[in-house]
């Protein structure tokens, strides 16, 4: 794993702790099926999940750049992954891989289709 994939795995981790203190309330009801994850099979799979993203995160980061239109999605820790992990399928499965194939050309097309408005 080369340091950018590292650093993909430990802005994910981070973000799925920012979503686990934020658990019953309205600012994380989109991640119940990873709440459900998480209480099934621990903190251990958790990390797991991280490590086995970080690759397709880093992939898909990679192609938003690539269009130049990225700038909503910057900073890549504190914007772009949480982004990403919103759109991840998590299932119930007891592996690595607990998400659903993704299609990292869908994922950036949705990923670029949500523009923050200009403030």
């Amino acid at each position: 794993m080369n340091d950018a994939t590292c650093e993909a795995a430990m802005c994910l981790w981070e973000a799925m702790l920012e979503v686990r203190m934020k658990e019953g309330t309205s600012q994380a009801a989109w991640a119940a099926p990873i709440f459900a994850r998480w209480d099934q099979w621990g903190t251990c799979e958790m990390r797991h999940d991280c490590i086995a993203l970080a690759p397709i995160a880093e992939r898909v980061w990679v192609a938003v750049r690539e269009t130049g239109e990225e700038d909503d999605l910057v900073p890549f820790d504190w914007e772009f992954i949480p982004a990403f992990l919103r759109r991840v399928k998590f299932t119930d499965a007891h592996c690595s891989y607990a998400f659903e194939t993704i299609d990292e050309a869908a994922m950036v097309a949705d990923l670029l289709s949500v523009k923050v408005p200009n403030q």
